[in-house]
């Protein structure tokens, strides 16, 4: 039996997806509880009151900024011991994503990453995609779906008064929005449609 803490997200990391996140987080700690482990919960809201150095594990969908450093810092120090890396997700912002994709010439729409103030002064093609870059969503206009000018100026000033310092402005390509999960190393490929109730099934892939 291990002694387990799971972090569960702060509300202000889910938009639209509140009750979502929390059936994940609550079907993870039931199964860890079933497998006979001491799980203790907390919301990373709550989280700086923990002593880590208290458990065996960690399990975490934190995503605020001073919550993954602390728990990247605790990793660096005991190596396995936080599932979903803080480490990696520090190091996975919308801007690194993108950035990784093009340097290894993998399909993607086109993408500038500036700061808002200099996208203000850029001409744009539209349809386009206004994205925070810094960052997961925490505001339904973190991603703005844009098709004229005005609307593009509008959004980019909502960023600035924001404090956001780095948008991603990404070509607009018609088709099917997905979300997907997948497990490296394993064949679960999982998709589904974000806003509407329907799903696939498993694929192997």
């Amino acid at each position: 039996m291990k002694h387990i803490l799971g972090i569960s997200r702060s509300t202000v990391y889910s938009p639209n997806s509140t009750d979502r996140d929390s059936a994940i987080f609550t079907a993870v700690t039931s199964r860890l509880e079933r497998m006979g482990h001491d799980v203790s919960i907390i919301n990373e809201d709550l989280f700086f009151a923990v002593d880590l150095s208290d458990f065996d594990l960690v399990f975490s969908m934190a995503r605020g900024h001073d919550v993954l450093n602390k728990l990247a810092h605790f990793e660096h120090e005991h190596p396995g011991c936080v599932i979903n890396s803080a480490i990696v997700l520090s190091q996975n912002t919308r801007a690194d994503i993108a950035r990784t994709l093009q340097a290894n010439n993998i399909a993607m729409p086109h993408v500038a990453i500036e700061s808002p103030n200099e996208l203000l002064k850029t001409p744009q093609s539209y349809p386009i995609w206004l994205k925070r870059a810094d960052a997961c969503a925490q505001k339904v206009d973190d991603i703005c779906y844009i098709d004229k000018e005005s609307t593009y100026h509008e959004a980019l000033n909502g960023f600035v008064s924001k404090g956001i310092d780095m948008v991603i402005a990404e070509e607009h390509l018609a088709g099917d929005l997905i979300k997907f999960y997948g497990i490296q190393g394993t064949d679960f490929f999982y998709i589904t449609y974000p806003t509407e109730n329907k799903t696939f099934q498993n694929c192997n892939v």
